[in-house]
């Protein structure tokens, strides 16, 4: 079994804003103001993120893709970072090719 480390912010804009348009039916101002929540978390998330790896004073290297942001570097110090809620920790069987640093596919 073996792990990767992903930052999940938002999906698709269209497709976050109609989450949040469809949890205010009727209120598209209550849904921007939801959306803009989200946004400024997502920001928040990001912003402590990138204190902690800098405060780590270790490096990490980023895949970034249309749909996936993949994190690399010292075991530990993602593990902490997945530990605080700022990475995404994915375990993998070992049936699977190993990862190759390529996003997944949108099959």
């Amino acid at each position: 079994m073996s792990k990767s480390y992903e930052l999940f912010l938002h999906y698709k804009q269209g497709d976050d804003l109609a989450g949040h348009l469809k949890a205010n039916p009727g209120d598209p101002v209550a849904a921007l103001r939801s959306w803009s929540e989200s946004l400024k978390a997502a920001v928040e998330r990001l912003s402590e993120l990138a204190y902690d790896v800098e405060k780590s004073g270790k490096s990490v290297s980023i895949t970034a893709d249309t749909h996936f942001i993949g994190i690399n570097g010292d075991p530990a110090l993602l593990e902490g970072l997945a530990a605080k809620g700022l990475l995404d920790a994915v375990e993998h069987d070992g049936d699977e090719d190993e990862d190759d640093g390529d996003a997944p596919s949108d099959d």
